[in-house]
């Protein structure tokens, strides 16, 4: 995964990631966007953009590694998004 330079791209990311275009991208952004940084949030869109973010981590390592049991990927997608690891990520 490559960091994003500015918080303004996290939309056109997602969208790319996806392969869906956001009609508002700006909720796209606010769903991602926990209160801690400072912008302006909506907390029920937070939990949204957590969903999204778990079924996307989940849809990449589902394909990346065919091999492994739905253990071993849960474990995988715990740790990739987990709070440290975005932070790590985020950096």
């Amino acid at each position: 995964m490559i960091p994003l330079r500015k918080s303004d791209e996290l939309p056109a990311w997602v969208e790319r990631s996806l392969g869906y275009v956001f009609t508002r991208p700006e909720l796209c952004h606010a769903a991602l966007t926990h209160r801690s940084a400072g912008a302006e949030h909506n907390e029920r869109l937070e939990f949204l953009g957590d969903s999204i973010l778990n079924c996307s981590v989940a849809h990449m390592l589902y394909e990346a590694h065919p091999e492994a049991d739905e253990g071993a990927l849960s474990r995988l997608r715990a740790t990739l998004v987990s709070g440290e690891t975005l932070a790590q990520i985020a950096g």
